[in-house]
């Protein structure tokens, strides 16, 4: 989900309960986050050829129970 996507699914959330006050807050957490991401300290921190890890994975599965297998034998 791009930022934009996220900004567009919440200030619609907002307009349907009713707090469009909240939307300027939003579009300021939204533009901050893009400051963020674009900071150069952030570039030289995640390598651009850093994969997101997969969805289907537990964080800080490796070895054999990542591939299936049982992390007890291991």
């Amino acid at each position: 989900m791009t930022i934009e996507q996220w900004l567009r699914n919440a200030a619609q959330d907002a307009e349907r309960r009713q707090l469009t006050d909240l939307i300027p807050r939003l579009e300021a957490l939204a533009e901050a986050t893009r400051r963020l991401r674009g900071a150069a300290w952030n570039r030289e921190a995640v390598p651009a050829s850093t994969a997101p890890p997969d969805p289907a994975s537990p964080p800080g599965a490796t070895g054999r129970a990542a591939e299936g297998g049982s992390a007890a034998g291991a």
